[in-house]
């Protein structure tokens, strides 16, 4: 019986692993499109600076 409850929490803990990668791969890729339209847009850009 333990020996199912270790696996049982193990892949609670690899699910949990999973999900934070994802959700670290969403941010890079936002980040990156963010990036991007500040680089390709001015007015972004204009509005940064004056922040």
């Amino acid at each position: 019986m333990e020996t199912i409850a270790k696996t049982e929490e193990q892949i609670r803990q690899e699910r949990a692993v999973a999900w934070a990668k994802r959700l670290l791969a969403s941010k890079k890729e936002l980040e990156k499109k963010m990036d991007e339209d500040i680089r390709n847009n001015p007015k972004i850009s204009e509005l940064l600076r004056q922040l």
